[in-house]
């Protein structure tokens, strides 16, 4: 059914975007692309690999291996993608920092509890944070896997079967390859099965004694497998040290506009909540 919908939805040429929004990014990496080959311009990033695929000149160690397709891209695909990775490198990095600082105004005691971390490091480090410092925060590291469970940015995925298999449900569905799936993130991590209370935020889950005992195939985040999310962990340290710098300096602390409990919605690709996020800031005592 989900295949019929997709070539549907092809054929009718179904915008998820306002033409407004499609064609400003439209614009900025065409004339990018222009610019490029107009000067000559060749930089290490993504958009050149994708220039370079369009023209036939991209190589990679299965092009050359027997049964591979020559895949052919548009200007249409070159903006895609574009827009992809700036929808993922920014949007669900903002919406995973929002929902944290919520549930830290929220949960104060966790706040003073992750605040000392944050001091004790700052300590050790001169005043400074290094990716190592901020890598070695346990507590900070388990509010924000917590977070990601709770609110996950992409509340789904979709995937492309290569293969024939067979689902393990009741009764067994067979898959055949070229059918697309979507595999529900939100609907894993809130179930009672996997996670015991699941609507309570409790970021003793990923502590160290009880995150051995999580399946990892019920923890999706960022995806499994060669297709997850090539910026997992830039995300999470950018987000880690927004937290960081914001609580290294300031309380979060509930206002008169800010929901308690937050009622979800879905606006465009990733969650969010009824009336938007609404913190006040409280400076720290030195």
């Amino acid at each position: 059914m989900l295949q019929n919908h997709l070539i549907l939805v092809q054929k009718l040429r179904v915008s998820v975007m306002s033409t407004k929004t499609t064609k400003f990014f439209s614009t900025l990496v065409l004339d990018t692309i222009a610019t490029r080959e107009r000067e000559g311009i060749v930089r290490p990033d993504m958009l050149q690999m994708l220039m370079q695929a369009k023209k036939g000149t991209l190589h990679d160690d299965t092009s050359n291996s027997p049964g591979s397709k020559k895949i052919n891209i548009e200007d249409d695909d070159i903006v895609a993608q574009a827009f992809l990775f700036f929808l993922a490198g920014f949007d669900t990095a903002s919406t995973l920092l929002c929902f944290a600082s919520h549930q830290l105004a929220v949960h104060a005691h966790m706040q003073v509890r992750l605040q000392e971390e944050i001091d004790e490091t700052l300590q050790k480090n001169d005043g400074k944070f290094t990716y190592e410092a901020v890598n070695s925060m346990k507590y900070l590291d388990m509010v924000v896997s917590e977070t990601l469970r709770l609110y996950p940015p992409g509340a789904a995925l979709d995937r492309v079967c290569i293969k024939p298999y067979t689902l393990k449900s009741d009764p067994p569905m067979e898959m055949h390859p070229g059918q697309a799936l979507f595999i529900p993130v939100i609907g894993l991590h809130r179930d009672s099965k996997y996670y015991p209370d699941p609507e309570r935020f409790d970021p003793e889950r990923f502590s160290e004694d009880n995150k051995h005992g999580i399946n990892p195939l019920t923890y999706l985040p960022f995806g499994l497998g060669p297709r997850s999310c090539i910026g997992n962990r830039f995300a999470l340290m950018e987000t880690k040290l927004a937290l960081v710098f914001l609580l290294s300096r300031f309380n979060l602390v509930l206002v008169a506009k800010t929901p308690v409990p937050i009622k979800i919605v879905q606006k465009g690709f990733n969650m969010s909540i009824e009336g938007g996020f609404w913190l006040g800031l409280e400076k720290r005592n030195p």
